[in-house]
């Protein structure tokens, strides 16, 4: 057997994107013969689970918590283990620079020239706009 992980397991993420990567890496994990297994880790009931009579996400919380309040309460969380044993060969360290984690290109380079964050970049804006746009502000 090659050395590597032979089971993920993950806890889903919900955005449309996020769905769409999941089952392409869930995919190709299964492909390879990797075991794979995604878990309810951030939310009470999954979103298929509480929708309204057509299938639909709720667009009204209060419709949505009242939905919620019929399901049974979530299971107890299991605790925590007392001992996480150390693996029996630790991987490879990164110093955090091989980790490349700035941006090769600097996408604030334009905002810098023409933003101001706080309070003094307000004021500023707020003078720029009372004496040049406060006239116009109606139409």
């Amino acid at each position: 057997m090659k050395p590597g992980a032979n089971a993920v397991f993950y806890h889903r993420r919900y955005e449309p994107c996020a769905i769409a990567l999941g089952q392409r890496i869930k995919n190709e994990l299964k492909n390879e013969g990797i075991k794979v297994k995604s878990f309810n880790g951030s939310l009470l009931f999954e979103p298929w689970e509480v929708q309204t009579k057509s299938n639909t996400p709720y667009q009204v919380f209060t419709r949505f918590w009242e939905t919620c309040k019929i399901f049974p309460e979530p299971e107890t969380p299991l605790p925590p283990p007392k001992e996480i044993p150390s693996p029996s060969q630790r991987p490879r360290s990164l110093e955090i620079q091989e980790l490349r984690l700035l941006p090769t290109i600097d996408w604030a380079q334009g905002i810098r020239k023409t933003w101001g964050p706080g309070e003094d970049g307000a004021w500023h804006q707020l003078k720029r706009f009372l004496q040049s746009a406060i006239h116009a502000y109606e139409k």
